[in-house]
Protein backbone atom coordinates (compact mmCIF):
# COMPACT_ATOMS: atom_id res chain seq x y z
CA UNK A 1 0.00 0.00 0.00
CA UNK A 2 1.25 3.50 -0.82
CA UNK A 3 2.21 5.17 2.50
CA UNK A 4 1.21 8.57 1.16
CA UNK A 5 -2.47 7.56 1.28
CA UNK A 6 -2.42 6.19 4.84
CA UNK A 7 -4.49 8.03 7.40
CA UNK A 8 -4.20 7.77 11.17
CA UNK A 9 -7.36 8.28 13.20
CA UNK A 10 -7.50 8.54 16.97
CA UNK A 11 -10.74 7.44 18.56
CA UNK A 12 -11.48 8.12 22.21
CA UNK A 13 -14.31 6.07 23.65
CA UNK A 14 -15.92 5.74 27.05
CA UNK A 15 -17.38 2.51 28.37
CA UNK A 16 -20.47 3.32 30.41
CA UNK A 17 -22.18 0.87 32.78
CA UNK A 18 -25.44 -0.36 31.31
CA UNK A 19 -24.79 1.40 27.99
CA UNK A 20 -21.50 0.12 26.58
CA UNK A 21 -18.95 1.90 24.41
CA UNK A 22 -19.67 5.47 23.35
CA UNK A 23 -17.41 7.47 21.00
CA UNK A 24 -16.38 10.75 22.62
CA UNK A 25 -13.95 12.03 20.00
CA UNK A 26 -12.44 11.14 16.67
CA UNK A 27 -9.47 12.98 15.21
CA UNK A 28 -7.55 12.71 11.99
CA UNK A 29 -4.05 12.58 13.44
CA UNK A 30 -2.21 11.83 10.21
CA UNK A 31 0.07 14.85 10.46
CA UNK A 32 0.42 14.98 14.26
CA UNK A 33 3.47 13.75 16.16
CA UNK A 34 2.25 10.95 18.41
CA UNK A 35 4.66 11.64 21.25
CA UNK A 36 3.79 11.48 24.95
CA UNK A 37 3.03 15.20 25.24
CA UNK A 38 0.63 15.17 22.29
CA UNK A 39 -1.14 12.05 23.55
CA UNK A 40 -1.49 13.50 27.05
CA UNK A 41 -2.79 16.77 25.60
CA UNK A 42 -5.48 14.93 23.62
CA UNK A 43 -6.54 12.93 26.68
CA UNK A 44 -6.67 16.03 28.89
CA UNK A 45 -8.84 17.89 26.34
CA UNK A 46 -11.44 15.12 26.56
CA UNK A 47 -11.15 14.72 30.34
CA UNK A 48 -11.72 18.43 30.87
CA UNK A 49 -14.58 18.60 28.38
CA UNK A 50 -16.53 15.84 30.11
CA UNK A 51 -15.20 16.36 33.65
CA UNK A 52 -12.21 14.41 34.96
CA UNK A 53 -14.26 13.26 37.94
CA UNK A 54 -16.40 11.23 35.51
CA UNK A 55 -13.46 9.02 34.50
CA UNK A 56 -11.82 6.24 36.47
CA UNK A 57 -9.20 4.95 34.04
CA UNK A 58 -7.35 5.57 30.80
CA UNK A 59 -6.72 2.55 28.58
CA UNK A 60 -4.68 2.65 25.39
CA UNK A 61 -2.46 0.41 23.32
CA UNK A 62 0.99 -0.54 24.54
CA UNK A 63 3.07 1.84 22.41
CA UNK A 64 5.78 3.79 24.21
CA UNK A 65 4.23 7.15 23.38
CA UNK A 66 0.87 5.99 24.70
CA UNK A 67 2.37 4.64 27.92
CA UNK A 68 4.25 7.87 28.60
CA UNK A 69 1.22 9.94 27.59
CA UNK A 70 -0.91 8.06 30.11
CA UNK A 71 1.73 8.70 32.80
CA UNK A 72 1.76 12.44 32.05
CA UNK A 73 -2.03 12.50 32.22
CA UNK A 74 -1.97 10.69 35.56
CA UNK A 75 0.37 13.35 36.95
CA UNK A 76 -2.41 15.90 36.41
CA UNK A 77 -5.23 13.53 37.42
CA UNK A 78 -3.79 11.10 40.00
CA UNK A 79 -7.17 9.45 40.65
CA UNK A 80 -7.06 7.79 37.20
CA UNK A 81 -5.99 4.19 36.82
CA UNK A 82 -3.81 3.72 33.75
CA UNK A 83 -3.86 0.52 31.73
CA UNK A 84 -2.49 -0.74 28.46
CA UNK A 85 -4.31 -3.17 26.24
CA UNK A 86 -2.74 -5.58 23.79
CA UNK A 87 -6.22 -6.08 22.32
CA UNK A 88 -6.39 -2.42 21.24
CA UNK A 89 -3.01 -2.72 19.58
CA UNK A 90 -3.96 -5.88 17.72
CA UNK A 91 -7.27 -4.39 16.56
CA UNK A 92 -5.47 -1.36 15.17
CA UNK A 93 -3.32 -3.59 13.00
CA UNK A 94 -6.24 -5.39 11.35
CA UNK A 95 -7.76 -4.12 8.13
CA UNK A 96 -10.97 -2.16 8.70
CA UNK A 97 -13.14 -4.78 6.99
CA UNK A 98 -11.96 -7.49 9.40
CA UNK A 99 -13.17 -5.46 12.39
CA UNK A 100 -16.78 -5.97 11.31
CA UNK A 101 -16.35 -9.65 12.09
CA UNK A 102 -15.61 -9.01 15.79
Amino acid sequence: MDPSILTCFWVIIAVLPGIGAVTLRTKDASVDSHNAEWISEQLIIVLEEFGPENFGAVVSDNGGGCENGRKLTKEKYPHLAIQRSMKLSSLAQRPLLDRQQL
